[in-house]
Formats: structure tokens, sequence, C-alpha cells
């Protein structure tokens, strides 16, 4: 009979606290329709509400930018394309792009990156080494052509894989790149000029050279030399 009797009180708490639970919940939850609701009124928030204090100087120098858009910035752009060959866009886009190198090598010597900033020279190098070339070579072949003499390449004889790189894109045949790094190393400033000395016997009428030197402190020269 207590067995009973223990067993009903027990049954009774159990279903009073769940009771008591499932109204707390029920009133604790969020309705579904309410989160949906306040989402809905967010994205339906008026406009006005986040104006912006400098939309009409904003706007005005917009409109500027589109009227110097149309009227200059675009017709020039249009011109340069059609004046100027492909090499040479090219060459000046790449030339302008080195300008960027300076920062770039402060940053790896900073590190203390030696063979990432070395990369980051030779690259400089290589680069601005086909830029040059390619502004004087269209040019420069059309008169060769002319006359009848051939085109030389006198680069920067600072290790031969570097010009050999130079020499490949620029698609020169082996008898029209100069080199003497191979016999003599890199001998500075002196390297690209000592080249054109042991060669100078073999120019002939309508001949032409180009020679392009990159220095040490990001610096770089280019000419071009026409026999006849």
């Amino acid at each position: 009979m207590q067995f009973h009797t223990c067993f009903a009180l027990i049954r009774r708490y159990c279903i009073v606290l769940l009771a008591v639970g499932f109204v707390l919940g029920a009133g604790l939850a969020t309705p579904a329709g309410a989160e949906t609701q306040t989402v809905v009124q967010v994205a339906q928030a008026p406009g006005d509400t986040a104006n912006d204090p400098l939309e009409s100087v904003n706007r005005v120098i917009f409109e500027l930018n589109e009227i110097l858009q149309t009227i200059l910035f675009r017709p020039l752009a249009e011109l340069y394309k059609f004046i100027l060959p492909d090499a040479v866009e090219e060459g000046v886009h790449n030339i302008l792009l080195n300008l960027r190198t300076p920062v770039i090598l402060a940053n790896d010597l900073l590190q203390f990156e030696g063979k990432r900033a070395l990369v980051t020279v030779q690259r400089f190098a290589i680069k601005t080494t086909l830029s040059c070339v390619r502004v004087l070579e269209a040019e420069t072949r059309r008169r060769t052509v002319e006359k009848g003499g051939s085109l030389h390449f006198v680069g920067h004889q600072a290790n031969l894989l570097m010009l050999q790189s130079v020499a490949s894109r620029l698609g020169l045949a082996d008898e029209e790149h100069w080199y003497n790094v191979i016999d003599y190393g890199n001998t500075g400033a002196a390297g690209a000029p000592c080249v054109l000395s042991q060669h100078w016997d073999e120019l002939a009428d309508g001949d032409s050279v180009i020679m392009v030197v990159v220095g040490s402190g990001l610096t770089w020269s280019s000419f071009c030399i026409d026999v006849g």
C-alpha cells in the first residue's frame, strides 16, 4: 500500500515538473513569425535613414569624371593604341611596372631575403632589357631590311642565362646576339662596350646594333647604332 502511494506521488511530481517546463519554454521561445517579420522590416527600411552627407558633392565629382572620360581620357587612350605598335605599348607597360622594383627590393633586403632580392634584380634586368629592345626593334629592323643589313643585340653582360632568356624571348638568331660574358665573366659597366669593340670590324653598311645596359642601382639605358 505504501509502495503504491509513493509511486503515485512521484508520478504526480513528474507531471507537474513537465507542465511547468512546457509553460516556461513556450513563454521564452520566439515565434517563427516574429523573426521573419523583423528581417522583413529591416530589409524594407526606408533608404533615407542613412543618407550620405556629401552625396551632392560626390555626384558632381562623378559627373565630372564621366565627362572627362568621354571627351578626353578615352579618346587619348584610343589614339595611343592606334599610333603605337603593340611591341612599343608592351615595352612602355613593362617599364612602368618596373618602377615598383625598388620597393620590392627594399622589402626583400629588410627581411634579409638575399636570394629573393637577387631574383628581384635579375627579373628587373630581364624585363627592362626586353622592354627597351622591343621599343627600338621594329623600326630598327625595318631600316636594316631596307638597307640590306643585319640587326645585332648587345645586352648587359651579367650572366649568360639572363642574356639567352632575353634573346630567346625576342626571337633573335644566334648570329644576331653578341656577348662575351662566357669568356670574361661579369665585367660590370664595361661589359657591353667591350662586346661592341670586339665586333666593331664586323659591322657593315646597313647594320644596326641595339645595346641595353642595366645598373646595380636599378638604372638602365639603351641606344641604337646605325652603320652607313
